[in-house]
């Protein structure tokens, strides 16, 4: 990693990446695992849906992401469970919360809007 952070100050003229990533000593940990949570909140919404076999492609799909970010040392265990709490916390916030005030309405005028121009998209003709 130092090599890469020579590189990239040479390239700008400027200690910017040096300062940011020689100065711990896991280079790559990160508190809580982000990697970890995104998928979560996917299985979330997709096995909510009624999606099955696609929550049963992306539980694969969070263990080994889980899995890889702990074997190639990018974050600790602990990283990965506290990504865990991220999400579900997310989870917990936005369906318990944010949903039974009064932006339900406005999140569902906004779904909506979304849901129209999506369909109307037409794609460019080959």
């Amino acid at each position: 990693m130092r090599q890469v952070c020579f590189v990239l100050t040479t390239l700008i003229g400027f200690p910017l990446f040096s300062n940011m990533y020689t100065r711990n000593a896991n280079v790559f940990a990160a508190m809580p695992s982000l990697h970890a949570a995104y998928p979560v909140v996917a299985l979330y919404y997709a096995y909510r849906a009624g999606l099955t076999k696609v929550s049963l492609l992306i539980l694969l799909d969070v263990v080994g992401i889980w899995f890889a970010a702990v074997y190639s040392f990018h974050h600790y265990v602990l990283d990965v469970v506290a990504g865990l709490a991220c999400a579900v916390t997310g989870i917990l916030i936005f369906e318990y919360g944010l949903m039974k005030t009064s932006l339900k309405p406005l999140l569902e005028r906004y779904v909506a809007y979304i849901d129209r121009g999506q369909s109307s998209v037409s794609l460019p003709k080959a």
